[in-house]
């Protein structure tokens, strides 16, 4: 009896084992091809940035150029690291300033060297490239069978992961992205206002020990943009909440809500149902020179669980807020809004700090 009881003691135990390894294997996606000279491996678009780890493990017979990252050229925020036999190069796709032929101050996109290094290494039949993310950081190892270069750098890549065979010979890949927070209760999809710094309510969640959550966001991003990037996340975890955080950047309202702002609450919350997900969306606060107040109606009358932020800055239908709330640009938060932001949700999701 004692033996039969050690055997089902160790089983459980191994049981166990298997359950925890799985669970921390559930939120990688990982991908594997041979590349030729100027292909490309890319996963499923998403936007998750803050801690998660990009990682490409690539072998060849010949070498001159490969590259790792997120987003890539032309996707605003897309950051990726190019090695060649001599350099480790960080590029970016972000707004650049110039002047028309009148002379005015324009913006458009542009892709860039941010950063770029000489990594010492004796690069022949192997390397890997692994970027380990945190808010405006990531940790940057390149190594091969004879030697490792690392390096912090600025990095806030967002979009798709991808690995690129920039040389003249194919390149064997195992591409691997893991979004560390893919077990965490509550997930927030949101724009601009979901980024880090002092002026969003994020750095202030932080500053309160909240550390419980996943966030999907993209500067500028509409709901379409988000809601493909949840449906993506959804294959790698199911959160217990979910915050959409969406509409400042979607079209302005009419007579009724933007149309295709509401299609995307409703699949949203059609689809946190069918997956036992309570949903949470949010009021935008009113800005100057965007009209969502249909917007702003539909969420609190929607009947579902509602993040007030027009209520939280005191926003009003001309766009108005409480004294020292609204940034410049009329659009964001300053420091003050965004502390404000972040009490609202302490207000209307009071299960986060239980």
């Amino acid at each position: 009896m004692i033996y039969m009881k050690r055997i089902t003691v160790i089983s459980v135990f191994v049981a166990g084992l298997l359950a925890s390894a799985a669970t921390l294997s559930a939120a990688v996606e990982s991908k594997t091809a041979t590349l030729k000279p100027g292909a490309t491996l890319a996963m499923g678009e998403n936007y998750v940035r803050y801690n998660t780890v990009l990682s490409a493990d690539f072998t060849f017979t010949d070498f001159s150029s490969l590259l790792v990252g997120r987003g890539g050229e032309d996707v605003y925020r897309g950051h990726w690291i190019e090695v060649t036999p001599v350099h480790v190069i960080v590029r970016e796709c972000n707004y650049v300033e110039y002047k028309d032929q009148d002379g005015k101050k324009k913006k458009k996109l542009g892709n860039y060297i941010r950063e770029g290094y000489r990594h010492g290494l004796d690069i022949r039949e192997n390397l890997s490239i692994k970027v380990t993310a945190d808010f405006t950081t990531a940790f940057v190892e390149v190594s091969t069978s004879t030697g490792k270069w690392s390096r912090t750098i600025k990095w806030f890549g967002g979009g798709a992961a991808f690995a690129r065979n920039g040389g003249e010979a194919p390149a064997d890949v195992n591409l691997s992205f893991d979004r560390c927070n893919a077990d965490k209760d509550f997930w927030f999809y949101g724009d601009s206002y979901a980024s880090y710094g002092q002026a969003r309510w994020l750095y202030h969640a932080r500053l309160a020990g909240f550390d419980n959550y996943m966030v999907d966001n993209l500067p500028g991003g509409k709901s379409a943009d988000l809601l493909t990037a949840f449906f993506e996340d959804l294959k790698f975890g199911t959160p217990k909440y979910a915050v959409w955080m969406l509409g400042m950047n979607d079209k302005n309202d009419g007579d009724e809500a933007d149309a295709s702002w509401m299609d995307c609450v409703e699949d949203f919350l059609t689809t946190c149902k069918r997956k036992g997900i309570t949903p949470v969306i949010t009021a935008v606060p009113y800005v100057p020179k965007r009209v969502h107040a249909k917007k702003i109606e539909y969420a609190r009358e929607r009947g579902c669980r509602v993040l007030d932020w027009a209520e939280a800055v005191e926003s009003t239908p001309d766009g108005s807020w409480a004294d020292n709330c609204l940034s410049k640009d009329n659009v964001h938060p300053t420091r003050a809004g965004a502390e404000k932001l972040w009490e609202q949700m302490k207000k209307d999701i009071p299960e986060m700090f239980e």
